[in-house]
């Protein structure tokens, strides 16, 4: 389990802003009841492992995932298909199999890697990414305007924020604490002692202040296909990707840069980013024409190392109907802001 790092999202596409969901109301026992038994397991599971040998401790989370692609069938048939899509081969084919079942070792690594962390010095936690690699991100960062840091359920993302609270630069990620607040409660002040803030995802008020004062705000935008979000091409197909990083950063001036980290063979990560977007407005077919370039460096970074993907959700729509819905939006919104532009 990790938390939960979101892209705002507003039904109906990516013409609009971002909005604010109700948030439920639960009293207090309601959530203690419902959450503690949940929080005691993560806390039982991190002491646990903060006392194994780590290599023991990593072996023993890819065999757990292991037989969890084989106990759970409708989730493996997920990782199948999107290898499928990732890959160029039909899903039935036994080479996706075998690339989905080393996704799933993958996450079962980082879980491992994930449940070590609150035991790790500061100085550890940062260790585990080449900070030489981020130094050179300090320079893109344009005066008190933010970055908002676009990545993926690729390598590990807290090594890669945590080094980059190392630097000295203020770092938060957007996370979802609609259904598990005591976790997140908890996860939060564990992340704090890296110099990293963890922001629901509703409170846009607190979104809008971090990247107007300059800081990093990361999201993660591979959380599945959801109809309403952007139409964007992806491994050659149609699907979407949420609206929420091209809108904030055309109504703050911050920077979209995607960055993405991947696991070595020392154990270390190193970091990888494409060029920076800048988006000069929130028209419509400016934000898909942003989100679409979100997705192209999406589609760089996987290529590199598919097997380190382990997004558990389906990326693609099922069906090419679906598809050509999508592709008929992305030509009515990139059709409608070339009409604006010549009136």
């Amino acid at each position: 389990m990790q938390p939960r790092m979101m892209g705002l999202r507003r039904p109906g596409g990516a013409e609009g802003a971002p909005h604010r969901r109700p948030a439920r109301r639960r009293s207090r026992l309601t959530v203690t009841i419902q959450e503690r038994p949940v929080l005691l397991g993560w806390r039982a599971l991190e002491w646990f492992f903060a006392r194994m040998p780590p290599r023991l401790a990593v072996a023993a989370m890819r065999g757990l995932y292991t037989l969890a692609y084989y106990a759970w069938p409708p989730k493996a048939e997920v990782m199948r298909s999107n290898m499928a899509h990732v890959m160029g081969w039909p899903r039935d084919d036994a080479r996706t199999a075998a690339m989905a079942r080393r996704s799933y070792r993958t996450y079962g690594r980082y879980l491992a890697e994930l449940l070590r962390l609150p035991s790790r010095p500061r100085e550890e936690v940062s260790g585990l990414m080449d900070e030489h690699q981020l130094e050179s991100f300090m320079s893109l960062r344009e005066g008190s305007h933010g970055m908002i840091v676009a990545s993926a359920h690729l390598g590990n993302g807290e090594a890669m924020v945590a080094a980059f609270a190392h630097l000295g630069l203020p770092s938060n990620v957007l996370a979802d604490d609609s259904s598990q607040l005591e976790l997140f409660e908890y996860l939060n002040a564990q992340r704090s002692r890296w110099g990293v803030r963890m922001v629901p995802w509703r409170n846009l008020r607190e979104v809008y202040r971090i990247l107007r004062r300059g800081e990093i705000l990361g999201i993660t935008v591979d959380w599945g296909y959801r109809p309403g979000d952007v139409p964007v091409r992806l491994f050659g197909t149609w699907t979407t990707l949420p609206a929420g990083p091209a809108t904030l950063a055309a109504r703050t001036r911050a920077l979209i840069l995607p960055i993405f980290s991947y696991r070595q063979s020392n154990g270390r990560y190193f970091a990888f980013h494409t060029e920076p977007i800048r988006v000069a407005d929130d028209a419509p077919a400016t934000i898909q024409q942003a989100t679409q370039r979100i997705a192209e460096a999406l589609e760089e970074a996987v290529r590199r190392a598919p097997e380190q993907w382990y997004s558990f959700k389906r990326v693609w729509p099922r069906t090419a109907e679906e598809q050509l819905r999508l592709e008929t939006r992305a030509a009515e919104l990139l059709g409608a802001g070339a009409r604006a532009g010549s009136a």
